[in-house]
């Protein structure tokens, strides 16, 4: 049996798995919202939580040859982008380590801050 454990957000917004809601990355983690994914606009992101990875593959993307695994939410499996193990030129290194979430597997998510005295917030 394998042990799942959710991390939460370390900031306000963020992006989840539309599938089941799990915090996914935090919005300050965006590097550029210029990337495509198969299902159309994605986002390359420092980092991610919540998430597994598949086993590694060589593919011919819009950018060269890279070795990249598929990453999966740790809490429902649900497929959401993939991260870089490997760039074959230099100029694409950049993204080694780095992780694409498709836009349209994602929701944006607020999470309302503490109140100052831990009970409810008095409007």
């Amino acid at each position: 049996m394998v042990q799942r454990f959710r991390v939460l957000m370390g900031s306000s917004e963020g992006y989840s798995c539309r599938r089941c809601g799990a915090h996914l990355c935090d919005v300050g983690d965006v590097i550029s919202r210029e990337f495509r994914g198969k299902h159309g606009k994605a986002y390359l992101v420092n980092r991610c939580f919540n998430f597994y990875f598949g086993p590694p593959e060589e593919k011919e993307l819009r950018t060269g040859k890279h070795i990249v695994r598929d990453t999966f939410c740790s809490n429902c499996d649900a497929y959401f982008g993939w991260t870089y193990d490997f760039a074959y030129e230099d100029k694409q290194r950049y993204k080694i380590s780095r992780f694409v979430m498709e836009r349209k597997l994602l929701q944006l998510v607020s999470v309302p801050p503490p109140s100052p005295t831990g009970g409810e917030v008095a409007t």
